[in-house]
């Protein structure tokens, strides 16, 4: 009965806010120690491909590179208190897009609040304790359920917006899941390194680009759940020359599934009319702000 109480108010949460910690380890402590020694020999590892465009140091398509990892990636997509979450949001036939592991450190300056792709949610394990907001992802509570505004706000630079949004907080082997329309950022780390593995799913009519690494042929082929939501030879379609497109397998679809229904039905509840009023405030408090600053510098860079 608990456990059902504590899925139901993580499935809440994540409507009213766009973000929620989950329930419960679902890896032993053991496993999630094995986690991260694999994740530290990757790191060293010469071969393996570092990606920093996020401004924090990532290893992308982590399936298919340590069979031991693949057999801990599927216990976690697999976990009882996981799927139920993903297919309340998702549906039943949603697909994995990427898994990267993203380490912050202490030199880490941040990234800007932004939203990703349309029907993107996004599963977050944690590696290392996030008892405090530095290296954290950080959230605007509630901005899923608005327009895409977030590229045309006047205060997404990390350098105001971390006083305007909540940090992702928790402990090691915990995780958490966010609609990646909710508007988020990464608050600068000056203090200790963090660890996170970001899964991210598509449901049924998501587009993405799959991961060119992680091909069926590399993967672990005892992680039968994994590899069914990482392949692309089946439930989905070509939507372009490089992308494709979740399409489902049953007849009748009444309606889309939640995180895609929240790109087309926008809410107008109390809290929601409330939340356009405070972004309004803060527009009309930053906008003149940022023009100053942009008409300060180009009367600076063109004196002569």
């Amino acid at each position: 009965m608990k456990f059902v109480l504590e899925v139901e108010n993580t499935i809440h949460c994540l409507k009213k806010n766009g973000f929620a910690l989950g329930y419960g380890q679902v890896l032993s402590d053991s496993e999630i120690q094995e986690f991260e020694v694999i994740i530290k020999r990757l790191l060293f590892d010469g071969d393996v491909a570092k990606d920093f465009s996020s401004n924090a140091l990532t290893i992308t398509g982590l399936a298919g590179r340590d069979p031991d990892l693949d057999f801990l990636l599927n216990k976690i997509v697999s976990s009882p208190q996981i799927k139920l979450v993903l297919t309340n949001v998702l549906g039943d036939e949603y697909k994995i897009w990427q898994i990267n592991v993203r380490i912050s450190e202490t030199n880490d300056s941040g990234l800007l609040l932004h939203q990703d792709s349309p029907g993107e949610t996004n599963l977050v394990f944690l590696l290392k304790d996030q008892d405090s907001k530095d290296g954290c992802t950080g959230f605007y509570p509630g901005t899923h359920l608005i327009p895409r505004w977030a590229k045309k706000i006047s205060w997404s630079k990390i350098s105001i917006s971390k006083f305007l949004i909540k940090p992702l907080l928790g402990k090691k082997g915990q995780h958490a899941f966010f609609f990646n329309k909710t508007w988020h950022a990464r608050f600068p780390n000056n203090k200790k390194e963090r660890f996170v593995v970001l899964i991210s799913f598509f449901p049924v009519d998501g587009i993405f680009t799959p991961d060119v690494f992680m091909k069926d042929s590399k993967r672990d082929q005892r992680s039968i759940e994994l590899n069914q939501l990482l392949s692309v030879s089946n439930g989905v379609e070509k939507f372009n020359e490089n992308q494709v497109r979740v399409i489902g397998t049953k007849v009748l679809n009444v309606e889309p599934a939640y995180a895609i229904g929240i790109e087309r039905n926008f809410s107008f509840s109390i809290g929601s009319i409330f939340l356009y009023v405070k972004l309004f405030v803060l527009e009309m408090i930053f906008k003149p702000i940022k023009l100053g600053y942009l008409l300060f510098k180009f009367l600076t860079s063109n004196r002569f």
